[in-house]
């Protein structure tokens, strides 16, 4: 605990910690809230309260002795807003006491006055919408393989689908909200918190404060969630905490309450995907034309990365004869939007994976059969498209899925059912309704485009005299720790029990970028071999200890061609495929996924036990949030892993890209109409096959008609 350990971190500019911040208590500690303005728009003219009580404090900007703008990549934030208002919910000032409870009694007795912000003095009325307003990311892909121009390729093509796609899914986070501790011992300060970007943390309170960076002490806690949100603004509550613990003298800690970690930490990015397709009568895709709109609110310094993973992905695993893709995300005054980098192109998957269930559909080509007819070959990716992708056997992942599930015979069976079910009394009206959809897609990992960091990403391993290795790095999940042990005590024949994990806390390095690039398992599980395989074939020439460091090559990085956009995107691809089958009482219209089905090629897949249990939670983790109301039941899962020998990929977040697109389309078919947003209300499917119904009534009506006439 902080107070036990004060003595020993003073020569420690970092520390980790196996407990999570909202747990320690200090001795005289102060806990404190932020103050949120109640406005979009306007600036702050005073902060008060009549009569705080004794011991409870309340500060603001014009208490930040350091810089009010901290700087994030390219985008600047305040600590506390006051000279504009970017949004409802922005924190202008943070209240200090020794009773939580009391805080909450005194935050609505505050006397906040506004101004009106410069962009309102014309009396315009303010939108929180993105629109006109400030272009923060912008991204162009065209690729033709004809000379052709897309409008007249689309024009002359007979089928054709333009739909509008959304998905506010943001799987659920069981981790504590985030904030922090801080408290000042003499002119060191020391700051307990779930951080992911130590560096950032350091540098952004060193400023606010206008203090050394090396009398900050980080006390790195059991890290929070993995939003883009969370790894930069993490800093930004740090330093709204380190300004209370100054003024005050004593201990605080900022803890955010569930519902502003899933408001302002958790906050899906508010995406819309156009989509118009066109194919010939055999089903090969001519044009895929892609817009891509966001709403990244009012401060996003991941945002380019995330709209360059969305555009990568837009395409999906296909290649038609003509792609283009624009991708724009505006800023609005609406709370910053957050998203997991690794999910950020989940809604991509969900807009193609639809629509090419709409273009089958149209062209009477099976889902399958479609998908492998326009899937993108490995062995004409360089010349074929923009992106080139290493995903492996995908004709393989599609026919094992189909094959495990009997997709094919499943879904013609109901397909025909379901034509008839409404019209027919032939068939019984207590039977189910039933519905089954296929989707395939790709997760990156090691992304090249990256802005975050420029340095090469590396690893140290260290073999001493005692026969113990020491790999230094931050500890990964215990799972990936077993597999990382494995690896080494096969090449160096040593027990796992003399293998320690973990970052050298007494050193004054610290990692320039975000601790979540380190969580990529292929790229750092190739170092750890390739770390291992060089100490072995020192070990018998020269006199131990040996330290091997190993990096990322710069002739990988050289792949991808920043100023094109164009290359390969991504370090390791894996891939895979998902069948979700579902049934639907025709009485209360309640829906249950009877199956699940997925076959995934993730390379050489060092512990299946622990792959599976990686694809399980992440099944639970996505399937509350797909109905608004109601959490469906974890249903039968049948998972298969191709088998591949290459190195192994990182295959955790595959699973949030391959179900909600699945989902939606066994629900379509069982509504008889297409659902091109996510999450799903419990009615929603109801009245989709009430219109279907009313339509079905309104067709034969007419056919009697005409037949009497």
């Amino acid at each position: 605990m902080p107070v036990k350990k004060e003595t020993r971190r003073r020569t420690r500019k970092l520390d980790i910690a196996n407990s999570f911040y909202s747990d320690i208590e200090m001795n005289n500690m102060l806990y404190a809230v932020l103050v949120r303005s109640p406005v979009s728009r306007g600036t702050i003219k005073q902060i008060s309260h009549p009569a705080l009580p004794e011991g409870y404090f309340l500060f603001s900007a014009k208490h930040v002795s350091g810089t009010n703008r901290i700087k994030t990549l390219n985008t600047e934030t305040p600590v506390f807003a006051s000279d504009e208002i970017s949004y409802q919910g922005e924190p202008i000032a943070i209240l200090a006491g020794p009773d939580k409870k009391q805080l909450e009694k005194l935050l609505p007795e505050l006397d906040i006055r506004f101004g009106r912000s410069k962009d309102t003095q014309n009396n315009a009325e303010p939108t929180d919408k993105p629109g006109e307003n400030v272009i923060l990311a912008r991204r162009s892909v065209y690729h033709a393989n004809v000379d052709t121009d897309i409008e007249t390729v689309y024009a002359n093509t007979p089928f054709k689908a333009e739909n509008v796609y959304t998905e506010q899914l943001q799987p659920l986070s069981c981790t504590e909200p985030n904030g922090c501790i801080a408290f000042f011992k003499g002119e060191t300060l020391t700051i307990c918190t779930p951080t992911k970007w130590i560096t950032h943390l350091r540098t952004t309170v060193a400023a606010a404060l206008g203090i050394d960076s090396d009398k900050i002490i980080v006390q790195k806690t059991l890290s929070a969630d993995s939003g883009s949100n969370s790894i930069w603004y993490n800093a930004i509550l740090a330093a709204q905490t380190a300004v209370a613990a100054k003024h005050t003298g004593k201990p605080v800690k900022l803890e955010l309450s569930r519902a502003e970690q899933k408001k302002y930490m958790e906050k899906p990015l508010p995406v819309s995907i156009r989509h118009k397709t066109a194919a010939d009568e055999a089903g090969n895709l001519k044009v895929m034309d892609i817009e891509i709109t966001a709403d990244a609110g009012a401060y996003n310094p991941f945002i380019q990365e995330i709209i360059d993973r969305m555009v990568i992905a837009a395409a999906g695993i296909y290649g038609p004869t003509i792609l283009r893709i624009e991708a724009t995300a505006y800023q609005s005054h609406t709370a910053p939007s957050g998203v997991h980098l690794q999910w950020a192109d989940f809604q991509s998957f969900f807009a193609v994976e639809n629509q090419m269930q709409e273009i089958s559909q149209l062209t009477s080509v099976y889902p399958l059969e479609i998908r492998k007819k326009n899937r993108l070959p490995v062995e004409t990716l360089k010349t074929a498209a923009p992106f080139y992708f290493e995903w492996g056997k995908m004709d393989t992942i599609l026919d094992a899925v189909a094959r495990n599930s009997d997709f094919n015979r499943k879904y013609a069976s109901y397909h025909l059912t379901r034509t008839v079910q409404d019209t027919s009394a032939h068939i019984p009206v207590n039977l189910p309704y039933r519905g089954i959809g296929l989707s395939c897609a790709f997760t990156g990992s090691g992304f090249f485009g990256t802005s975050i960091y420029t340095a090469n990403q590396s690893l140290e391993i260290t073999l001493d005299t005692e026969s113990t290795l020491f790999i230094q790095t931050y500890p990964p999940s215990p799972a990936i720790c077993a597999i990382w042990k494995k690896i080494a005590s096969d090449i160096l024949s040593i027990s796992p029990d003399a293998i320690k994990i973990g970052c050298n806390t007494e050193s004054n390095e610290e990692l320039p970028y975000p601790e979540s690039i380190l969580s990529n398992i292929s790229m750092m599980t190739q170092l750890v071999r390739k770390c291992c395989t060089a100490i072995q074939k020192q070990r018998f020439r020269q006199p131990l200890p040996i330290t091997i460091k190993r990096s990322v090559s710069r002739m990988q990085k050289k792949k991808w061609n920043t100023e094109t956009f164009s290359g390969i995107p991504y370090h390791s691809t894996a891939s895979g495929a998902a069948v979700v089958e579902l049934a639907m009482d025709p009485n209360t219209f309640q829906e249950e996924i009877t199956g699940i089905w997925l076959a995934i090629d993730g390379g050489e897949i060092l512990s299946p036990k622990n792959a599976e249990e990686t694809i399980r939670r992440g099944i639970q983790q996505i399937l509350p949030e797909l109905i608004t109301d109601r959490t469906p039941q974890m249903p039968p899962v049948s998972i298969t892993f191709v088998q591949n020998s290459g190195e192994s990929k990182q295959i955790g977040d595959l699973i949030f890209a391959l179900i909600p697109a699945a989902f939606t389309q066994a629900l379509a078919q069982t509504a008889q109409q297409s659902i091109r947003s996510l999450p799903i209300m419990t009615d929603t499917v109801f009245r989709l096959i009430q219109t279907t119904k009313t339509t079905l009534s309104e067709e034969i009506e007419h056919e009697d008609s005409t037949d009497s006439k």
